[in-house]
Order: structure tokens, then C-alpha cells, then sequence
């Protein structure tokens, strides 16, 4: 079986993917692999996390909570790219 790269291996995932979370947590793995040579893929990949947990029915209140965490978890000079739009 021939090697994939990361980011192609969390795409193929999230192309088979059955269940909506699935697909939004396979494309958050995605987007995280790719900001090693993209930094502008660092928003998509916590906003992927955060969208899993609403689609695995954790609800809005739940996908805000992730967001926060994140938030709080990034040093504050990085949080201008993670967060260019603020939390």
C-alpha cells in the first residue's frame, strides 16, 4: 500500500466518512496536518474540532465551550493567527 501523506490520509478519511462528526473530525486532523507548511490552515483545523462536537450532538453550547478552550489554550501571540477573527 503506498504512503500518504497526513493531510491525504485525514482527506480520504473524511471522504469515506459515514456520520457528519466523523467527516468534521477527520477534516479538522486534515487542516492540523497541513498547518506544519500552511499557517493559514490553523482556524480551520480548531473550527473543524469545535463544528465535530456540534455534529456529534454535543450542541452550540458544547462547540462554544471547545472554542473558549482553545482560546485560553493559545499562548496570546498566536492567537491573532488560530483566531484572526477574534473568539
Amino acid at each position: 500500500m503506498p504512503r500518504r501523506s497526513p493531510h491525504a490520509a485525514a482527506a480520504r478519511a473524511a471522504i469515506e466518512a459515514r456520520a457528519l462528526a466523523a467527516t468534521a473530525a477527520a477534516r479538522a486532523a486534515g487542516q492540523a496536518a497541513a498547518v506544519a507548511h500552511m499557517a493559514d490552515h490553523a482556524p480551520h483545523a480548531a473550527a473543524y474540532a469545535a463544528t465535530a462536537l456540534t455534529r456529534h450532538g454535543a450542541g452550540n453550547s458544547d462547540r462554544d465551550s471547545e472554542r473558549r478552550r482553545q482560546w485560553d489554550a493559545l499562548d496570546p501571540g498566536l492567537r491573532p493567527l488560530g483566531f484572526p477573527k477574534g473568539l
